[in-house]
């Protein structure tokens, strides 16, 4: 009677028999569900929406920040604040509840227009309503979720509730390598962050690049000490002649299958160092630019000579230009072109940034043999910097490593004025993200300085020829 009386909830929500406003009610808000439980369950809501020619789908969150050794005592209770809170953002009729100690569900009831967008907007209204911090015991805790999607248009018909649970897991583990507050969604094989719907090949894509459609834009980064701009990220975009803006997640990878990424990279390369020309025209110098290099250009042998000959064409010089590479690309250190490549630009004067850093395994002697020059701290650290201590103590130490060794710092993902005056007040020598401006074409550059320069009262850098 006890095991009937504990499951009754479960099945009464699970054959459709409670009310619409009271079924989300009857899912524990504070006990994970039974695996076999969440299969049944995922397997009605899937029928159900193939009968009535609907479509309905599921969001895995991993909850970061819940593991500290000062919550145990207070699982229970944290899990049920953060249900009820994911719940307060969805629809009635969807189902939430937990499948782990720091895993949350949504099960989305069917409905007829449940779109990638749609699903995409969901996930971020419930990021936002996670990242809330949370009081207890009278500390603020904050806390970021990364969340895998999956919906039944993505499923063959032979599909049951289980594979759109095990499709959520596996975008949701995809998203965790990507950051804390990272979204995927897609097909098992291909899980791509998406911002539209609309289809696009690679072919068209590879077309886009040749015919100039895809560009840099520049993000600012500032001097936490004097305020001034510091340098700038280039940062592809697609700029479609009648789709407006397409997102970099929708294009790099169909560049990538398409065996285009060098191409890009020669690109991105040849306009940002026309644009720095343009910009010092405009009497405007910018210290520093930033491009991204990609684990294949930095195993091509030929690349360190490529890049020094396409400075020398344009007439700018080599520390002026910002070598970023991943960490996991340093880490690695099984191909010797790419040591090659680094050392080789570190010597004619380039600096090399490690971007991401903290996202992987690179090591101090790693950073010794490369000739590292910048440690830019990734955006997950960052997250919640002023409102966690957790996250504080922790860019704390990266920033301590980082001055002992030697190296500047770049934080990216500022997102508030108070994670940019903590990081100042921390010893971080630069700071980029949408809390200072969001990316921008070229000819936006020159104003944007401007008004900045006249925020922070100093004048604008005099005219002047840069090499």
């Amino acid at each position: 009677m006890i095991a009937t009386a504990l499951c009754l909830p479960l099945i009464v929500a699970l054959n459709g028999h409670a009310p619409r406003g009271n079924r989300l009610a009857n899912l524990p808000a504070d006990l994970p569900v039974a695996p076999v439980q969440a299969n049944e369950l995922a397997g009605r809501l899937l029928s159900r929406a193939r009968d009535d020619g609907l479509i309905n789908g599921c969001l895995m969150i991993h909850i970061t920040g819940m593991d500290g050794a000062d919550l145990r005592a207070r699982q229970r209770d944290l899990r049920e604040r953060l249900a009820l809170r994911v719940r307060s953002v969805v629809r009635q009729s969807d189902m939430v509840f937990w499948m782990g100690q720091d895993v949350l569900t949504v099960l989305l009831s069917p409905q007829a227009r449940l779109t990638s967008d749609a699903a995409l907007s969901l996930s971020r209204r419930v990021q936002a309503a996670i990242e809330e911090p949370v009081l207890l015991d009278e500390f603020s805790r904050s806390f970021s979720g990364a969340i895998g999607i999956a919906l039944s248009t993505e499923l063959p018909l032979t599909a049951g509730g289980v594979d759109l649970l095990h499709q959520a897991t596996r975008n949701q583990k995809e998203a965790s390598r990507n950051g804390r507050s990272s979204v995927r969604i897609g097909i098992a094989s291909h899980p791509v962050q998406i911002t539209e719907t609309t289809e696009i090949s690679i072919t068209e894509a590879s077309d886009a690049l040749e015919n100039g459609q895809i560009v840099p834009w520049f993000q600012p980064q500032l001097s936490t000490e004097t305020g001034d701009v510091s340098g700038a990220e280039a940062l592809a975009r697609w700029v479609h002649p009648k789709r407006g803006l397409i997102a970099p997640s929708q294009f790099l990878p169909l560049l990538d299958m398409g065996g285009a990424t060098e191409r890009l990279g020669e690109v991105i390369l040849s306009h940002s160092l026309a644009a720095m020309n343009q910009w010092s025209e405009q009497g405007l110098l910018i210290p520093g630019l930033s491009v991204n290099m990609s684990d294949a250009e930095l195993r091509n042998p030929k690349l360190a000579s490529r890049i020094l000959w396409e400075l020398d064409r344009q007439n700018i010089s080599a520390n002026r230009l910002r070598i970023e590479v991943l960490e996991t690309v340093v880490s690695d250190g099984s191909n010797p072109a790419c040591a090659r490549n680094i050392n080789t630009l570190s010597d004619a004067g380039c600096r090399i940034d490690l971007d991401d850093f903290g996202t992987g395994s690179a090591s101090i002697a790693a950073l010794q043999r490369l000739n590292i020059s910048c440690l830019k701290i990734d955006r997950s650290f960052v997250c919640h910097l002023d409102r966690d201590e957790n996250q504080r103590r922790l860019v704390a130490a990266i920033l301590s490593m980082a001055e002992r060794l030697g190296l500047e710092t770049v934080a990216e993902g500022v997102e508030s004025a108070g994670e940019h005056t903590l990081l100042a007040q921390l010893g971080c020598h630069h700071v980029q993200g949408f809390g200072i401006a969001r990316p921008m074409p070229p000819d936006q550059i020159p104003d944007w300085i401007r008004h900045h320069q006249q925020k922070i009262d100093r004048p604008v850098w005099p005219r002047r020829n840069v090499g």
